[in-house]
């Protein structure tokens, strides 16, 4: 059997990868509704896009640390807790998907205005892109609240008594 990475007491990466897309996609996302309430402001936009291309490849990671994690735990795994597994996977398939087309609309949106294309066809797609972004931060709560059920109602990715007991191993 193969031997699991542990990182200072964590049997998986996962939990630290998580959190840094969340944050990054919603700091992006109140930047874009900065853009929308306000005049453009060109530095402003472009930092929103960054933070979209950084929430997406973060959320990617965050993916795959995941199914590795998921992988270590499948085979011990009660029925209930495999059906609340799996449910969570696929709401991150899910942000996964949304994130990248976010930040896919929001580059998109943000060359057209640097080569200086149809402004009015940017303003449908900036529109666009906010609801898929809003959309997205819908499925990004609803992947959190099925991740923390795992944690918190299922015991997943947490140590057991004997474990704690034995000095984790």
């Amino acid at each position: 059997m193969k031997e699991a990475i542990v990182f200072s007491g964590f049997p998986n990466i996962h939990p630290i990868l998580v959190h840094f897309p969340i944050a990054l996609y919603t700091t992006a996302l109140v930047t874009d509704l900065l853009l929308l309430c306000s005049q453009r402001l060109r530095w402003l936009d472009r930092c929103s896009v960054v933070l979209y291309v950084l929430a997406a490849s973060g959320s990617g990671l965050a993916a795959i640390s995941g199914k590795l994690a998921a992988n270590d735990l499948e085979p011990n795994l009660e029925p209930a807790s495999r059906i609340a597994l799996e449910m969570h996977s696929d709401w991150a398939f899910v942000t996964v998907i949304l994130f990248f087309l976010v930040a896919a609309l929001r580059f998109d949106i943000v060359w057209h205005d640097h080569v200086g294309l149809e402004l009015r066809r940017g303003n449908r797609l900036r529109t666009l892109s906010f609801v898929v972004a809003v959309i997205a931060q819908v499925v990004i709560i609803q992947t959190s609240n099925k991740g923390g059920e795992l944690v918190y109602r299922h015991g997943l990715g947490v140590a057991s008594e004997e474990q704690v007991q034995d000095g984790g191993q």
